[in-house]
């Protein structure tokens, strides 16, 4: 159970006119920052949106030292008039930092308690205010949108197994980055012999806990990983094999964490002999050359544009 502070513990003023929304109206969630300080009052933050003609603050929930109540879930949220996402925002700038891990967790509580209340997975589509269509913004900050596409789903993924019932133009490849798990685990799982053979109104169960060992150690190797800088040996910038000493860095972790600890072992970002093993696995599921070795085809079978 989430426990939501009031708008009146906050201060906030009363909207100056509401629009009423149903619970079915909401079919996603998108995360924003607000870009200015970390410690600026709710208050200050509903003033400003009152100042550019708002009639309320642009946010249905705030997380900070908890959840504190925007519109909530019956008030539709600001912005485009067909916008069907819950508001979720971080007071803050989060271009180079992440909020506090307290404040991430709660964020993974939230999403939790909003898919039980509005009675369907609005979790399977969660985005930044940067990929919605139309808004020229770094919103929800560069650091923040980067946790929320390499470490959220892994977070939501964890321990909570469950069933996708695939879309038509769904992937696995997408179905698999949507839950934090990979693609070789949904074939393992689902005794799927052809990746590429997947149907709309097909149920495919997810791993319970598959990701969970991972993403305790996965919080800071993506930016520590291959000698230290967090800019360098990104996915897609060079091929990975092995060789000694063994190849470090985020982008061996990617491809871990893309096939799966079954197949590739555990995401600790050394491309040992585990990990070739896993890539031929995965080359031969894919039809594409198996020679162990990640290189342009194999990147861009994972999703992955070659920049190398």
């Amino acid at each position: 159970m989430v426990n939501i502070i009031s708008r009146e513990a906050n201060n906030l003023a009363p909207p100056r006119s509401v629009q009423r929304v149903s619970l079915s109206h909401w079919q996603g969630i998108t995360l924003h920052h607000t870009a200015g300080p970390a410690n600026q009052s709710l208050r200050q933050i509903q003033q400003a949106a009152f100042s550019q003609g708002l009639v309320d603050t642009h946010y249905s929930f705030f997380i900070r030292d908890g959840v504190h109540m925007g519109r909530g879930l019956y008030a539709r949220p600001a912005g485009d008039r067909v916008n069907v996402n819950v508001q979720v925002c971080f007071p803050g700038n989060w271009s180079n930092s992440l909020p506090p891990s307290r404040d991430l967790d709660t964020l993974v509580e939230l999403i939790g308690w909003l898919d039980s209340e509005i009675g369907r997975s609005v979790s399977d589509t969660i985005v930044g205010h940067r990929d919605v269509p139309g808004n020229a913004t770094a919103c929800p900050g560069d650091r923040l949108a980067r946790w929320m596409r390499d470490e959220l789903p892994g977070r939501l993924a964890a321990g909570a197994g469950g069933v996708h019932t695939v879309a038509p133009g769904d992937t696995l490849s997408a179905i698999a980055r949507q839950h934090g798990t990979s693609v070789g685990e949904l074939v393992e799982l689902n005794g799927i012999a052809d990746p590429d053979l997947i149907h709309p109104g097909q149920e495919l169960r997810l791993p319970g806990s598959s990701s969970g060992g991972s993403s305790g150690g996965g919080g800071g190797s993506s930016d520590s990983g291959g000698g230290g800088s967090s800019g360098s040996n990104q996915p897609g910038t060079r091929m990975l094999r092995l060789t000694s000493p063994m190849m470090r860095g985020p982008d061996v972790e990617f491809v871990q964490r893309w096939i799966g600890p079954r197949h590739a072992g555990a995401a600790d970002g050394i491309f040992g002999p585990r990990t070739r093993d896993g890539v031929r696995w995965y080359q031969r599921m894919r039809g594409i050359t198996v020679d162990g070795i990640v290189g342009p085809q194999t990147w861009s079978q994972m999703g992955v544009t070659w920049r190398g």
